[in-house]
């Protein structure tokens, strides 16, 4: 499902991708999968808004940052990068 929204996203299907994002669940907990989760998310929604969502970057890197440094770095390059 995570392709699919990747691929509505690259296809400029904004709300569409940002509609079935909120669908895709992680059977386990994974922090490496919550945090590409949180990419994606917020990469959507800088797109759609053109606005960072400071709270959920830093809610993301919070919570599942020591468990996962690369992600959390590549969520923060991700952010810098905006």
């Amino acid at each position: 499902m995570l392709r699919f929204v990747e691929a509505l996203n690259a296809a400029g299907e904004l709300d569409l991708a940002a509609h079935y994002l909120q669908t895709v669940q992680p059977a386990d907990p994974d922090p490496a999968f919550s945090l590409v989760l949180a990419r994606t998310r917020i990469a959507l929604e800088f797109e759609r808004t053109q606005r960072v969502p400071v709270r959920e970057v830093e809610a993301s890197v919070s919570l599942h940052g020591d468990d996962d440094p690369e992600g959390a770095t590549a969520l923060l390059s991700l952010v810098t990068d905006f």
